[in-house]
């Protein structure tokens, strides 16, 4: 079972990074933090399922789970 884990400094300011990253090394979970992610974002990734967390009160911050 394999796991990425990623301290990203922003979901969509590296979305195509994370994209590499999953169809070279093809982990069963991916882990992100620092995904800077407004409550009302829509996020999309194929092939998983998302769980997050955001910040409430602000951008910065915030965790992601890929499943």
């Amino acid at each position: 079972m394999a796991t990425l884990t990623w301290n990203m400094n922003g979901y969509f300011s590296h979305i195509a990074e994370l994209q590499i990253l999953a169809k070279k090394h093809k982990p069963d979970y991916i882990c992100l933090q620092e995904t800077h992610l407004k409550h009302n974002s829509t996020v999309l990734f194929r092939g998983y399922d998302i769980y997050r967390k955001d910040r409430e009160h602000n951008t910065y911050g915030g965790v992601a789970i890929l499943v």
